[in-house]
């Protein structure tokens, strides 16, 4: 018996091909689902299913079918300007995957490593934001 497929795995600074366009990898981050890469086009794109920044959010072999496709659904039905939106689901290295909008600013993950420590007004305002989003969902 065969082992599952791996989740492909990118670094920083490596190149990923999705259809005809080629993306650096600028941050990867994993999760409990799955691996996310926050991608930069390297020339410019006008397709809306192509933006020049996008985030891949490629899910683990192991995760199962119904609840990968329960939170595909749950994401696609999501509108608020709080929740990145999803584009589209595609593949990648023969991965379910699925891109996002991705914030020119980068992530809150980011922000965080960044800054280190945050005033309290915008600790409020981040705060004010998620509480909105996960009211909304």
């Amino acid at each position: 018996m065969s082992s599952p497929p791996l989740v492909p795995t990118y670094a920083p600074g490596e190149r990923v091909q999705i259809d005809e366009y080629e993306y650096l990898v600028r941050e990867v981050h994993e999760g409990g689902m799955g691996i996310v890469f926050l991608l930069q086009s390297q020339e410019p794109t006008y397709a809306l299913s192509h933006p020049q920044f996008m985030a891949a959010k490629l899910f683990k072999p192991e995760v199962p079918a119904a609840l990968l496709t329960s939170e595909l659904e749950i994401w696609l039905s999501l509108f608020h300007p709080n929740i990145l939106q999803l584009l589209r689901i595609g593949m990648i290295d023969y991965q379910t995957a699925a891109f996002a909008q991705w914030r020119q600013k980068g992530s809150l993950h980011t922000l965080l490593s960044s800054t280190g420590r945050l005033s309290t007004k915008k600790v409020k305002s981040v705060l004010f934001d998620c509480i909105s989003a996960l009211d909304y969902a």
